[in-house]
């Protein structure tokens, strides 16, 4: 669900930069083109939900049959594939601003071209309500359920990919009319430097907000797992309970600077595992800041974005050479609204391979973090081979986490090993640490590559022109 939310926020945006500033003919034909378009996907979630409700609610459950999870994945394909057909082949970012003359106002033209997007999936989500979360129970009315249903959905899925994208989108207009200097030269990469820096240090606040987490309330369990996280000297600010109503049995971490991170644990989960399985899970997590895996996730997304903007932008390193005053940032967003298709494509292949990248170093970053755990559980020399008895617990609690569910598309799991996987991985290194001293070194040459990766596009095109 993320990967699909934050493919189409990412067309919504490339669509809206790439669109002619000139009218397009047949508005009307469009314009019931679009509302049939936003239709179909909430006249498919409704189907989905009533031919769902017509059984026991027990056995359509989301998480367990077969058919919902294949169900809900083509809805999303069908979500995401007349988004694009509204943006493109209709071309309604252009008829909201230039037919209806949006353009330049500040905020009301992104809002249009938002708007046929992501209202269909927030009607589908009213839609599915009954079937993910069953029957309502106490006094709380239809309506108002629906309501906080929806806007669960939304904090989960939608808020943080949209909030980055709103701040540099109101910014830009914000500029525009009050210092329209700041888009022109090289204010304009100086202005999207300190926008992306501000976002990232706000990331984990984001992230706070967004699963709507308040502290770990104070006791037994807050106390061990602090304890723990001084030990190992996370820089952790603090432990907060991630707010799903009981849905999401997970953990997460997010912060890139000591003190400014945060490990969640869902309620789901402190919920279902016990004291001893939760330390287990915090262990995981806390496996990832001790290895700097958020960091390194934000790095490998640099790698396409800079063969991007080094293959887009032409001469967009050319002030480098030649002391020129125009900015290589406002190059490659000219190149590539000169000639849309051809910027569309390179900006499509960028993130297709920054998707493919990000999934296998998030995929083994998770065997490291596994294997952390396990290893840290043990307790023993760090020199001996990995015991049965500090790996057999761990895997009961991932089975706990992540039962097997034989129909669930590889793609569910974009950032995360199936469970059987996970299970082999771990199994295959009792015994054997030679072949845990492999894995890891191969694990620090992969991140060691990550930084010239990105630096060698842009040198590249310095050195050849």
């Amino acid at each position: 669900m993320q990967l699909a939310t934050a493919l189409v926020i990412l067309l919504a945006v490339a669509g809206s930069r790439s669109a002619p500033l000139h009218s397009v003919d047949r508005e009307g034909f469009r314009l019931a083109l679009v509302l049939a378009c936003m239709t179909a996907p909430v006249a498919l979630a409704g189907g989905m939900a009533h031919r769902a409700t017509a059984g026991s609610w027990e056995w359509v459950h989301a998480e367990t049959s077969s058919w919902w999870v294949r169900a809900r994945s083509a809805h999303l394909a069908v979500w995401v594939l007349l988004g694009a057909v509204i943006l493109f082949p209709l071309q309604w970012p252009q008829l909201v601003r230039a037919n209806w003359r949006l353009d330049g106002s500040l905020l009301a033209d992104e809002l249009m071209v938002f708007a046929p997007l992501l209202l269909p999936m927030l009607l589908s989500w009213a839609a599915f309500l009954e079937v993910e979360a069953g029957p309502g129970r106490g006094r709380v009315s239809a309506r108002s359920r629906r309501v906080a249903w929806v806007w669960l959905q939304a904090r989960h899925y939608l808020v943080l990919p949209l909030v980055p994208v709103a701040v540099v989108l109101v910014t830009e207009d914000a500029a525009q009319w009050l210092a329209p200097r700041l888009l022109d030269g090289p204010q304009t990469t100086a202005l999207h430097a300190l926008l992306l820096a501000l976002l990232i240090a706000a990331f984990p606040w984001l992230a706070r907000l967004a699963l709507g987490s308040q502290p770990l309330a104070d006791g037994p369990l807050r106390r061990r797992l602090v304890a723990s996280a001084q030990s190992w000297r996370l820089g952790l600010r603090d432990i907060l309970v991630w707010s799903s109503e009981g849905r999401v049995v997970n953990a997460a971490v997010t912060g890139w600077m000591p003190g400014l991170r945060y490990i969640f644990l869902s309620d789901g989960l402190l919920r279902r595992l016990t004291d001893d399985e939760v330390s287990l899970v915090f262990t995981h997590e806390a496996g990832h800041l001790r290895h700097r895996h958020p960091v390194w996730r934000l790095m490998v997304l640099l790698v396409p974005l800079s063969a991007w903007y080094a293959a887009v932008g032409g001469d967009a390193v050319a002030p480098l050479r030649s002391g020129a005053a125009a900015a290589g940032t406002e190059r490659a967003w000219q190149a590539a609204q000169l000639a849309p298709p051809a910027g569309l494509a390179l900006a499509a292949i960028a993130a297709g391979v920054g998707v493919l990248l990000l999934g296998w170093f998030a995929r083994r970053m998770e065997h490291q973090a596994d294997l952390w755990t396990c290893r840290t559980a043990s307790r023993g020399d760090r020199d001996e081979p990995l015991r049965a008895e500090a790996v057999e617990p761990y895997l009961r609690v991932l089975e706990k986490l992540h039962p097997p569910h034989p129909d669930r598309h590889r793609l569910l799991l974009w950032l995360h090993p199936r469970l059987e996987h996970r299970t082999q991985f771990l199994r295959g290194m009792l015994g054997d640490r030679p072949r845990e001293t492999r894995f890891q070194l191969q694990q620090r040459l992969a991140t060691a590559a990550i930084v010239p990766a990105i630096l060698l596009p842009p040198i590249v095109r310095l050195l050849v022109g």
